[in-house]
């Protein structure tokens, strides 16, 4: 998740954490991406929406994709008669 954040839109958490918990600031960030610009326009903003955007849906259709799954009761947990048991335990309904 660091990385993602740092490769698509230039943000170093990792340097963010590490100046909020010490009293001394990061001082050797490569190729000073801690180094903070000022936003000039609204340009980069759309750019990281239109990364972030089709991300967070392929995190939701992969979401719902493994719960549909889970809520399979396998064949083991039928023929001891645990489907109920199988359904509580992965929150289906």
């Amino acid at each position: 998740m660091l990385l993602f954040f740092e490769i698509a839109f230039g943000i170093c958490i990792g340097c963010k954490v590490c100046n909020a918990f010490n009293k001394d600031k990061a001082q050797l960030c490569p190729g000073g991406v801690c180094e903070v610009e000022p936003v000039r326009g609204v340009g980069g903003n759309w750019a990281q929406a239109a990364v972030l955007l089709p991300f967070d849906r392929l995190i939701g259709a992969a979401k719902v994709i493994v719960a549909n799954q889970r809520c399979e009761v396998p064949d083991f947990a039928k023929a001891l008669g645990h489907e109920k048991k199988w359904k509580l335990h992965n929150n289906c309904k």
